[in-house]
């Protein structure tokens, strides 16, 4: 009888201890937004707990220009820092998500350079996934998105010059041009821990082609569990749908999460691997499609752009010839 009790106690005191495990996912909101951010994706993650904070320049409403580096230190020492709030307990599974600021603020959580300051690879080798929306592979690529939207695309190095010298100087603060950036960090996520990205062709913010060139760096350097999905329409930020669930429900099945059974047949369409050699092809073509329809949709706009300036400096001769 005291070998019974004996066991059902211990099934009892498994089961208990089980019960408070809780899958973690630690959300980095976007620019402009603020921690209740996670709330709008509370529904994609069904059981688990969202753990966000506000970023160092939201903490102050955004009216402190040195304080907002676009992903970089000061952003990366606050998700540090709300990792260590909120450890969870030994076990839980660990999902890292940002959008937008957010999802380059979790690629450059691996950047080496990151790691040797701050000291947190520790706290990354519990992660069991990665999920990152609109993720810009540099700042510049935006810069160069909104000079094509306005019809300076053209202009040699002009995306350049306003990166380097206009960005930080008007805008973010504590950017630096120099990096880290996500391309240059993206490439030190283990190769082993499956990294989910989506993104929009319509995404007026961030180019789509910038987010699917961070997809082939991390193929590229061997990683072999890739997974990325390109939306036809939808705004930057504004992605959440069926669709949308279905992809990360199946994502987080796939990372051990303890959720219902995803469809898996979902991931095979969109994973990405370094042991496909087709992988790599289809990535770049991909993204030589998306940079192609890119510029098509704003070339109207950049041949008037280009025949004004030429009439302007056309003007401006003969005024100073005559």
């Amino acid at each position: 009888m005291k070998k019974y009790i004996q066991i059902l106690s211990a099934i009892f005191f498994l089961q208990s201890s089980f019960s408070y495990a809780q899958p973690i996912v630690y959300f980095g909101h976007g620019l402009g937004g603020y921690e209740d951010h996670a709330k709008l994706y509370a529904s994609t993650f069904p059981g688990c707990q969202m753990s966000t904070f506000n970023f160092p320049d939201a903490q102050n409403n955004y009216k402190d220009k040195k304080l907002i580096s676009a992903g970089q230190d000061n952003d990366v020492q606050a998700f540090i820092q709300n990792i260590k709030n909120n450890p969870g307990q030994k076990g839980d599974k660990k999902i890292l998500m940002g959008v937008s600021r957010g999802a380059i603020c979790v690629s450059n959580l691996f950047n080496r350079k990151m790691k040797k300051k701050y000291k947190h690879e520790a706290l990354l080798q519990s992660v069991n996934g990665i999920i990152l929306e609109s993720p810009a592979a540099r700042i510049q690529d935006g810069v160069d998105h909104e000079l094509k939207r306005f019809g300076a695309g053209w202009v040699p190095y002009l995306g350049s010059i306003v990166d380097r010298f206009f960005v930080k100087s008007f805008f973010y603060g504590g950017y630096n041009p120099a990096g880290p950036h996500p391309i240059d960090s993206i490439q030190e996520i283990p190769k082993d821990l499956p990294v989910l990205f989506i993104c929009t062709e319509e995404d007026c913010i961030i180019p789509a082609s910038s987010t699917v060139r961070l997809a082939h760096k991390l193929v590229d350097s061997g990683h072999k569990q890739v997974y990325l999905f390109v939306y036809k329409k939808g705004s930057h930020g504004h992605m959440i749908g069926s669709r949308y669930k279905k992809y990360v429900k199946a994502f987080l099945q796939k990372c051990g999460v303890n959720q219902k059974k995803g469809d898996k047949k979902i991931l095979d369409k969109i994973k990405f691997s370094c042991n496909n050699r087709k992988s790599l092809e289809k990535l770049y073509d991909l993204n030589k499609r998306l940079r192609r329809s890119n510029w098509e949709k704003y070339s109207g706009r950049n041949s008037a752009a280009f025949l004004g300036c030429i009439g302007l400096l056309a003007l401006a001769s003969l005024y100073f010839l005559r």
